[in-house]
C-alpha cells in the first residue's frame, strides 16, 4: 500500500490519508484486545517512522515546499503555488461562511464570491479544495455540519461492524473524510468520481449481512471476507 501511494500516487493528500488509516485500521481490528492494539499500534508507528525516513526525496521535498509556501502566504505573498492557494481559499471561504452563517451565500455562489475576494493571480479557481468549507460558504454553518455529519455517520456505520468488511469500509470512509478536508474530493474529476464510487460501494456492502463479497469475488477469495455480521460493538 505504501509503495502504491508513494510511487504510483505521489500526492500529499494520499500520504496523509494513508498514515491516518494505518492507525485507524489497528484500532478497528484490535479495539477489544488491548495487548493486540498496543502491539499493532507499535508496529504501525515503526512502519510509519521507517516510511517517513525512507520516503523518496521528491516526496519529502513536497512537504518541505508546502511549509515554505504556508510561511510565504502568511507573509502576504500571493501565487499559484499549491499551499499558498489553499491558504487563501480556506481563509476566504471560511469568511464567506461566517459572513452568512445561517443561510450561506447561496448554492452556486462560491465562484462569484471568490472572484470578488481573492487575489487576482488565483481568482480563476473554481473550487476551494475543502468540501466542508465549500458547502458551508454556500449553505451556511448548517450546510457545513450536515455534510460533516454524513461523512461521520458513514464512519460510524463501518466502525460498528467488527469484521474485515467493516474495516475496509472504515478505512475507505476515513480516506474520504480526509480527502474532502484537503481537496475537492467530491467534485474533482481526477479523484472525486472514483473515490466517491469506491467509498460508498464499500459503505453499502458494510450494511449487508453475511459476506457481501461472495457476489463479486471468486468463491475462495470471497470466503476470506466471510464470517457473518457480528453484533454492533458496545462502543
Amino acid at each position: 500500500m505504501a509503495i502504491v501511494v508513494s510511487i504510483a500516487l505521489p500526492s500529499r493528500t494520499s500520504l496523509v490519508a494513508m498514515l491516518g488509516c494505518v492507525f485507524a485500521a489497528c484500532f478497528h481490528q484490535w479495539r477489544s484486545h488491548p495487548r493486540g492494539l498496543l502491539a499493532g499500534l507499535a508496529l504501525a508507528t515503526a512502519i510509519a517512522a521507517l516510511g517517513a525516513w525512507q520516503l523518496p526525496a521528491s516526496i519529502k521535498s513536497k512537504f518541505e515546499l508546502g511549509v515554505q509556501e504556508l510561511e510565504q502566504a502568511q507573509a502576504g505573498v500571493a501565487s499559484e503555488a499549491s499551499w499558498i492557494s489553499r491558504y487563501y481559499m480556506y481563509r476566504e471561504t471560511g469568511r464567506m461562511m461566517l459572513d452568512a452563517p445561517i443561510a450561506g451565500q447561496g448554492i452556486g455562489a462560491w465562484t462569484s464570491e471568490w472572484k470578488r475576494r481573492a487575489p487576482k493571480v488565483i481568482d480563476y479557481k473554481n473550487m476551494p479544495h475543502n468540501d466542508y468549507l465549500w458547502m458551508g460558504s454556500q449553505a451556511g454553518i448548517p450546510g457545513f455540519l450536515a455534510l460533516l455529519a454524513i461523512m461521520l455517520g458513514g464512519v460510524w456505520v463501518c466502525w460498528r461492524r467488527a469484521d474485515l468488511t467493516g474495516r475496509i469500509g472504515f478505512v475507505a470512509m476515513l480516506t474520504m473524510l480526509v480527502a474532502a478536508s484537503l481537496n475537492s474530493a467530491m467534485r474533482d474529476a481526477q479523484i472525486g468520481l472514483s473515490l466517491l464510487f469506491v467509498t460508498f460501494l464499500f459503505l453499502r456492502m458494510v450494511q449487508e449481512s453475511g459476506s457481501p463479497w461472495r457476489s463479486v469475488l471468486p468463491p475462495r477469495l470471497g470466503g476470506a471476507f466471510s464470517g457473518g455480521r457480528p453484533p454492533a460493538h458496545p462502543l
